[in-house]
């Protein structure tokens, strides 16, 4: 335990380092304090004269000193109240100190949560603060310097440590006290380096513990005829504690009882209508009631010294005769007394002064209606509070409960009741509103239920208390038609009633009729066709209003329409009248014209090809409708150019005119347009091909005659049926045709057929039979297509769109799949040729050129993949040898690789 002042025990091991320590160091295990234990001077190192023993080594003593911290009179159970432990007037600084403190744990429970040391001057305590009750009622404090965190001893007066206890119940009017304990060899001392320096323990005087309840003795019960307020809870006064206030504004309150004061040293705060004191000192006290009555106050006591006036004014400040209630001087002897009725709740201000500017003292005697009282055994000014005022929730009569709490310093409380009883038997006054003469226009006032509505038409009605309620009870009308002669007669019964039921009802008459006669605005003058109605749903119609409800109108008409097609005039005279006869009326004029055309519909627009020979197309159409809004029959006058007429190629507008009886003229036109082409219609077949289900093939149509041609057309042909047909229309350029050639670019050599000329379109003159077996399309058939079919046997159709886009095809079956039937097209039109003849071919070329077909080729003109899949034998050639092979391969007949064979001899010589 070097470096640490005398700690507190903690175990056996610790008392003994502590016993070496103190010898080494020349200290001593005696307790070194004067207390209550009763320790000689010897023991404590004082002489017995109480001066320091200056040949013992020791200074003039130290203090350890036990304070309550906030002390208050008195406790209650499950108060907590704390003490603080100090050091001061050291002698000489110290390093440590040590406190073995006792207390009743049957009045006291330690806090060693809300207990706690000072960081300062000891930074270091050997025992914890919420382990320092070692047993109940002892506790052991213990701190010293770190002299690991270099730190300087100390001698200022400082506070060591705050002690906290909560007080246990059942020690009413019981003293607990925080006192020392002796503790074997150890001492309650301060400490230099472990050595104890002579200390005197000094405690405080103990705490008064009190579960005594405090007394509360409320105002008397209050009956009340009706109130909108109850009157405001009360403050408490002490006869024993109020003091007299100089100013009014801060006045003491005051109930019934005896308070002794004096003006002496007072100055003016007010004035009164008596005994020459408006001038002189005086001081005030304020008093509220708890129910009415008669307040009476005097100063007839012994205790009065000098000439008093006394006066009782309303609560305002500063008081003066204005808010005078009752002024005295004199009324016994020198001193004097008033008296004044007092409102419940209502504030008052008492004032004693002295006449003509005399002061001394005086006895205040106090006398009128009830209000709070408190005392309590302990607390000499306990809290009164005022707990709410609750409702029997009943009426006429309701009972309303008011409830005050007394609670002194420790806690403890009581309360008492005060009753409001409230009733009203009264019975309200109501007048109402004067006679109404209102034009029918204006409704009938709103019927008043409330009180300010009520007022606002100008009715009267009041309360003692206060109006619950107004209604109207009922209106009558009790006769009349609403017209001058005999208004509408209406009578409305109020009733008011207050908040207990009590009522009185009043009548007020209205009259009501029609003042005014209606008004009426005519539509506007009206222009109309003659086929257009005159009534007034076409021609508009006149409206009216009325101040008593809605006026009928009428109208009469005066015609004169002798123009064509029954044109001319119409006077129409429109009336409003009101209810009650009165009547009002305006004129509209309707002029009848005819100023429509007829109407023609025309043929549609028409779109022809033109003629065969191109020169266009006679045309003929139907006359268009003609209709008119009023003639019934009118003329059609023609069209431009007629129907029948020769149209030239391009866009014609046709115009057809027609005039009704009025001369109005109308037009319509519609185009026709002749396009520089001719229709063609052709039927052609897919040789060997069976159209199970319906196949689409791009077709190229070119008509030709001798060796010139019309731009190709293709044409998506949907065919049919086994051999699969398809007929398909079709335009070409405008010509003298005579030919048409067909022929699938993916699949068919060409086919040329003659055209018949129909005047108006061409129509070939037979089917066109399309023979399969050109992939390359090149007009014929040879080795080319046959390495085709090599290369993609097996394998799906491609693709070919229309126009034909170069995409090579060998389904020439169409069945969606490269395969031994396709291998029969290619024998069956082996080294076939076939071309439009459209015109001579340059040399070289091979578009639909008729050049000599060929029945071997090397594969180094063909595509790798092409040359792997078709030359079988790897001899560098794709011919006859591997068509064989290719056929034996698949079980084919020879018939196409011995044409081939022989073929290719037939060439070779």
């Amino acid at each position: 335990m070097s470096n640490h002042g005398v700690g507190g025990v903690v175990c056996m091991t610790t008392l003994l380092s502590l016993g070496a320590f103190l010898s080494a160091h020349g200290g001593s295990a005696k307790s070194s304090f004067t207390s209550s234990a009763g320790l000689s001077a010897e023991a404590s190192g004082l002489s017995r004269t109480g001066v320091p023993d200056v040949s013992a080594g020791r200074g003039a003593p130290a203090e350890l000193i036990i304070a309550v911290q906030d002390p208050q009179p008195c406790y209650g159970a499950g108060n907590t109240v704390c003490f603080t432990l100090s050091m001061q007037n050291l002698p000489q600084p110290v390093t440590g100190f040590q406190a073995f403190l006792q207390y009743d744990p049957t009045q006291l429970t330690y806090q060693g949560a809300l207990s706690s040391y000072t960081s300062s001057p000891f930074g270091l305590h050997v025992q914890g603060i919420t382990t320092a009750e070692i047993a109940p009622g002892q506790l052991n404090l213990d701190g010293s310097i770190d002299f690991s965190i270099p730190q300087p001893p100390t001698n200022a007066n400082s506070l060591l440590a705050t002690l906290c206890f909560t007080v246990d119940a059942g020690n009413d009017g019981e003293v607990a006290d925080l006192l020392q304990r002796v503790f074997g060899p150890f001492q309650t001392a301060v400490s230099f380096q472990g050595s104890p320096i002579p200390t005197t323990f000094i405690a405080s005087g103990g705490i008064l513990l009190d579960e005594a309840l405090p007394t509360l003795t409320c105002p008397a019960n209050q009956p009340l005829q009706c109130i909108t307020e109850l009157p405001a809870p009360l403050a408490p006064a002490d006869p024993n504690l109020v003091i007299p206030s100089d100013n009014c504004a801060s006045a003491a309150v005051v109930c019934n009882g005896t308070y002794s004061g004096s003006t002496a040293g007072a100055t003016n705060d007010g004035s009164t209508s008596c005994g020459s004191s408006s001038f002189s000192p005086d001081v005030w006290y304020r008093f509220t009631p708890g129910s009415a009555g008669t307040l009476t106050v005097n100063t007839c006591g012994v205790g009065t010294n000098f000439d008093t006036v006394v006066s009782i004014h309303s609560a305002s400040c500063p008081a003066s005769p204005q808010t005078e209630l009752a002024c005295n001087n004199d009324s016994c002897g020198a001193a004097s007394q008033v008296s004044a009725a007092v409102v419940a709740g209502t504030t008052y201000l008492i004032r004693v002064a002295g006449a003509g500017g005399a002061t001394g003292s005086y006895e205040l005697h106090v006398s009128g209606p009830e209000c709070l009282a408190a005392a309590d055994n302990c607390d000499p000014d306990p809290v009164v509070t005022w707990q709410g005022d609750v409702s029997d929730g009943n009426t006429c009569p309701e009972t309303i409960t008011r409830t005050y709490r007394v609670t002194d310093i420790g806690g403890n409380f009581a309360e008492c009741q005060q009753l409001f009883v409230i009733n009203d038997t009264i019975d309200p006054v109501i007048i109402c509103p004067d006679v109404l003469n209102l034009d029918c226009a204006t409704p009938l006032p709103p019927p008043a239920n409330t009180v300010l509505a009520f007022q606002a038409q100008g009715g009267v009605v009041t309360d003692n208390c206060q109006v619950a309620s107004l209604t109207m009870v009922s209106q009558e009308l009790i006769r009349g038609t609403g017209c001058s002669a005999s208004p509408f007669f209406y009578l409305r019964t109020y009733r008011a009633v207050d908040g207990c039921g009590n009522d009185r009802v009043c009548k007020q008459s209205i009259f009501q009729w029609d003042m005014f006669p209606p008004t009426i605005t005519c539509p506007p003058n009206a222009t109309i066709q003659c086929d257009e109605s005159s009534a007034p749903a076409n021609t508009g119609s006149a409206t009216g209003t009325d101040n008593c409800g809605t006026p009928t109108i009428t109208f009469s008409d005066a015609t004169n329409l002798s123009g064509c097609l029954g044109t001319g005039t119409i006077t129409r005279t429109w009336r409003s009248t009101d209810n009650c006869g009165q009547f009002v009326e305006c004129v509209q004029t309707i002029t009848v014209v005819d100023t429509e055309a007829p109407t023609l519909v025309c043929p549609s627009d028409i779109s022809v090809d033109a003629d065969t020979g191109c020169d266009g197309a006679v045309v003929t159409f139907a006359d268009p409708a003609v209709t008119d809004n009023c003639d019934t029959s009118p003329t059609l006058v023609g069209c431009v150019p007629p129907s029948g007429s020769l149209f030239p190629i391009g866009t014609t507008t046709v115009t057809c005119t027609a005039q009704d009886d009025c001369g109005n003229i109308g037009t319509c036109t519609f185009d026709v347009t002749v396009s520089n082409v001719n229709n063609v219609t052709a039927t052609v077949q897919l040789q060997g091909v069976a159209a199970l289900s319906p196949i689409s093939r791009c077709i190229k149509f070119i008509a030709k005659s001798g060796t010139s041609c019309a731009p190709p057309v293709h044409v998506l042909v949907n065919f049919t049926g086994n051999p699969a047909t398809g007929t398909a229309t079709f335009p070409v350029a405008c010509g003298e045709w005579t030919e048409l050639c067909a022929k699938d670019e993916q699949h068919t050599l060409f086919s040329t057929i003659s055209l018949i000329d129909l005047g108006t379109h061409y129509q070939a003159a037979a089917t066109q039979v399309l023979r399969g077996g050109d992939t390359d399309n090149d007009g014929d058939v040879d080795i080319n297509d046959v390495t085709f079919l090599l290369f993609t046997f097996g394998g799906p159709e491609a693709a070919g769109g229309c126009p034909w886009n170069g995409n090579r095809g060998a389904d020439f079956s169409n069945n969606g799949i490269v395969f031994s039937e396709d291998y029969t097209f290619i024998t069956n039109n082996w080294l076939q040729i076939t071309s439009c003849n459209c015109s001579a071919f340059a040399v070289g070329t091979t578009t639909e050129a008729a050049l000599a077909p060929a029945v071997r080729i090397s594969t180094r003109t063909l595509n790798a993949d092409v040359a792997a899949r078709a030359d079988l034998n790897r001899d560098g050639f794709v011919d006859h040898l591997d068509v064989k092979l290719f056929e034996d391969a698949r079980g084919l007949p020879n018939v196409l690789s011995n044409r081939m064979r022989h073929d290719g001899r037939a060439q070779s010589k």
